[in-house]
């Protein structure tokens, strides 16, 4: 079967056995690729993936990562709460790695957050607090193969490896001039082997579902709405690497402490509050030195602050 990124209407038509109107591409995702398909009656998204990530063919992914989201979507809706902030699924291809969902219709992420200088409400926060609360609560099933070892092997290398290598192929003052001066400032000897310490706490494996990937671009907001995507990244873990990766989003979006703590006291569950904060610290470290950039400030002050601060919560 021809990869789904280059199907017309007819093929589409084809698969869906109903006449398809318009193919479109739905959103420009890292891993995977997305396409709107509009019938006369509704639309679809489907979404599919391939051995290599959508936006960088150079690297290599494993392709059956569609399987665990299929798994990790089974799994949260037998919570009728969390199937709430989920898209409905209408078909699992294993065969073609093609998931088949309800299109939400008008929606936007939360990546704006990134480049303005506006705050997500304190009502908005709280809910992404909830709902990783929902997500938590799934009952740990061991009759689930949820360990997704390519994917996580892929995170850990480009959270907990390649940021904090000298020579990563990434040539950081085409970024932002003065760029590879403040890594050599940040990183030193200590905090690439703490890196690596939390890198082997990351693929351990533990009794919490995670989704893996829980931040800002994750989330999407339709009918004022909350819903979450994207769970490629999902597998049972350490419930304080969801938690900290949305607390360093929150920073690297702009937002205070404030903000980071109204999150927290929403999240109903204990956790080991420093090993949020050095899993936090290490994915704002990455997200400025990796190739999983955002479309936060280059202003090199500003990412002086930041990187100073990830180097805090890491450390400390």
């Amino acid at each position: 079967m021809k990869a789904l990124r280059d199907w017309n209407v007819e093929e589409a038509s084809h698969y869906l056995k109903v006449e398809v109107k318009e193919i479109s591409h739905a959103g420009a995702g890292n891993m995977n690729c997305t396409m709107r398909v509009k019938t006369e009656k509704k639309s679809f998204i489907l979404k599919q993936s391939s051995p290599f990530c959508e936006k960088f063919p150079s690297i290599a992914a494993p392709e059956n990562r569609i399987d665990f989201e299929a798994k990790f979507y089974k799994l949260g809706f037998k919570n009728l709460e969390l199937k709430k902030h989920l898209p409905q699924i209408v078909n699992f291809d294993q065969e073609n790695s093609i998931l088949v969902m309800e299109d939400l219709g008008e929606t936007s992420d939360y990546s704006e957050y990134y480049s303005n200088s506006e705050s997500l409400s304190l009502d908005e926060v709280k809910e992404f607090g909830s709902i990783l609360s929902l997500i938590h609560s799934i009952p740990y099933d061991s009759q689930v193969a949820l360990q997704n070892t390519g994917m996580r092997q892929l995170n850990h290398q480009h959270i907990f490896e390649i940021p904090f290598q000298k020579e990563n192929g990434l040539n950081l003052d085409e970024i932002c001039d003065g760029l590879e001066k403040l890594k050599t400032s940040i990183v030193d000897d200590h905090l690439v082997l703490r890196a690596q310490k939390l890198g082997e706490d990351y693929l351990s494996d533990g009794k919490t579902l995670l989704q893996g990937d829980y931040y800002l671009g994750s989330l999407i907001s339709a009918n004022d709405k909350r819903f979450v995507i994207d769970h490629e990244f999902c597998f049972w873990g350490k419930k304080e690497f969801d938690l900290g990766v949305m607390f360093a989003h929150l920073l690297l979006s702009g937002h205070k402490d404030k903000h980071c703590q109204v999150f927290l006291s929403e999240y109903e569950g204990d956790y080991d509050r420093n090993l949020l904060q050095q899993f936090a610290g290490v994915e704002i470290l990455r997200r400025i030195f990796g190739y999983a950039r955002l479309p936060i400030s280059n202003e090199i002050n500003s990412l002086r602050g930041i990187c100073e601060k990830a180097r805090e919560l890491l450390l400390h």
